[in-house]
């Protein structure tokens, strides 16, 4: 399958897993971290994706001191999994997070508003994903980021 082909087939596992999906950053030792996250925007082109925390929490201060940081998103099935890697950077854009605020109104349970001070926000850049499909047998295929975009996407 072409490079297109699978970053059409990450971007799908994506929207399918997009509710509940994981988090990794480096922590302060050099050890991954990961948590559930579930808060996330992003923009048309897929070159760049939000997600919503608390100034406070632990991510925030990781992001700053080391930038690498993944995605993974799982299908229901559990027979898609894609990782998405790439650079982690706190952003403050109020634009963002209103959007995010409406989005999810789940971030209400966290934080005050939208200008809520304590409202941080993360922006993630891509640069590589690993596909598992376990239907086809792929296991771990690197898929370049900077292919372009697909037109759709639907998991078979």
């Amino acid at each position: 399958m072409e490079s297109e082909g699978l970053k059409d087939k990450v971007l799908q596992v994506m929207e399918l897993g997009r509710e509940i999906f994981v988090f990794s950053t480096i922590d302060d030792e050099g050890r991954p971290h990961m948590r559930y996250m579930a808060t996330l925007d992003y923009e048309d082109d897929y070159s760049a994706f939000f997600l919503g925390c608390t100034m406070s929490s632990n991510k925030v201060r990781h992001i700053r001191h080391n930038p690498n940081a993944q995605l993974l998103f799982a299908a229901p099935d559990y027979l898609h999994v894609a990782t998405i890697s790439g650079q982690a950077s706190i952003i403050d854009s109020i634009e963002k997070k209103r959007q995010l605020w409406e989005k999810y109104p789940v971030v209400a349970g966290y934080l005050k508003a939208p200008d809520d001070p304590d409202f941080g926000m993360i922006r993630f850049e891509p640069e590589h994903a690993d596909l598992l499909d376990f239907n086809n047998g792929f296991y771990a295929t690197r898929v370049p980021w900077d292919s372009p975009v697909p037109a759709e996407a639907s998991v078979a």
